[in-house]
């Protein structure tokens, strides 16, 4: 990860919509498209992220992170977000 994108997960974490400060926030090359992975400790906040999906999604975007987000439970997946326009 280059220091651009440690800054910019950064600015994801501060700025998102949810608390995200127990998840471990990640972005991955998925093939051809970026995926930001967020793994939750309790299937309670897999629960708020998933309601909340598409503001995080939004925000994503916003910052040019990532085309989808994945949310899992202690490395299981639990949902993800549809796939958005792809960043140039």
């Amino acid at each position: 990860m280059t220091n651009i994108e440690s800054i910019a997960i950064k600015r994801f974490h501060a700025h998102s919509p949810i608390n995200l400060d127990s998840c471990q926030v990640k972005r991955e090359l998925v093939g051809s498209r970026v995926v930001m992975m967020i793994d939750c400790p309790s299937t309670a906040k897999c629960h708020e992220l998933w309601r909340d999906r598409y503001l995080l999604m939004r925000r994503c975007l916003d910052l040019w992170l990532a085309n989808q987000i994945v949310i899992s439970y202690k490395g299981h997946p639990y949902g993800r977000t549809p796939m958005r326009q792809p960043l140039v």
